[in-house]
């Protein structure tokens, strides 16, 4: 299984809550959210490159 597909899901729901944010006039609240998942996606992406970075590391000590 793709380690990205456990945070589509929640990725989908900030996305659709600073939507919804943004077009009940809480523009602060929604550009804000959207810069956090961003951040998010990001720290996700680099904890993968550091699990596959360990795991080769690993695999070459053994």
């Amino acid at each position: 299984m793709n380690r990205t597909s456990n945070w589509r899901s929640a990725y989908i729901v900030f996305i659709l809550l600073a939507a919804l944010l943004l077009l009940v006039g809480q523009w602060g609240a929604g550009v804000t959210t959207l810069v956090l998942t961003a951040a998010l996606a990001q720290l996700v992406r680099i904890g993968n490159h550091l699990e596959t970075l360990a795991g080769v590391l690993n695999e070459g000590s053994v």
